[in-house]
């Protein structure tokens, strides 16, 4: 992997999918963190993205998250690739992971910015960034805008 990749996930709500394309960003400073994702991204057995659903839509336009893997145990995140350069969350469309994660188990969430994030300050740091979807970020934010969600901003239905 020795230049920044592109890989392509595809994301279904309503009978209706968005082909998404993400940059990963390999040849920053979080290589082995874009490794993990990328080797979860293109897995076609065991621990995959492959039939994992949103689990939080926040706001319309503010973030997706998503991701989780049933009986994950890896570690997806690199500690000491965790940097300020490496977190900012500065444009929208970004692809990160969590750098802290509750009860400190392994976790194999993404989080997609959908708005420039910078100027909430409680975020930065908190994720790395990985990649950036370079194209269908627009359509994946119209599919997600209608997204009934509960009071967690979880989606009420699969």
């Amino acid at each position: 992997m020795e230049d920044d990749k592109r890989v392509f996930f595809a994301v279904k709500i309503d009978g209706k999918t968005v082909n998404v394309v993400i940059q990963l960003l390999i040849e920053r400073a979080a290589k082995e963190s874009v490794k993990n994702f990328h080797k979860l991204l293109t897995s076609n057995n065991g621990s995959s993205y492959r039939s994992t659903k949103l689990s939080r839509i926040v706001s319309p336009e503010f973030i997706i998250q998503g991701g989780a893997i049933d009986g994950f145990n890896g570690d997806l995140l690199v500690k000491n690739e965790v940097t300020p350069e490496t977190t900012l969350l500065d444009q929208k469309g970004l692809v990160a992971i969590a750098t802290e994660v509750e009860n400190h188990e392994p976790s194999s969430e993404f989080f997609i910015t959908l708005v420039d994030l910078s100027e909430f300050k409680a975020l930065q740091c908190r994720f790395l960034v990985i990649g950036k979807i370079v194209n269908g970020l627009d359509q994946l934010i119209e599919l997600t805008k209608d997204v009934a969600v509960d009071g967690n901003d979880r989606p009420v239905q699969d």
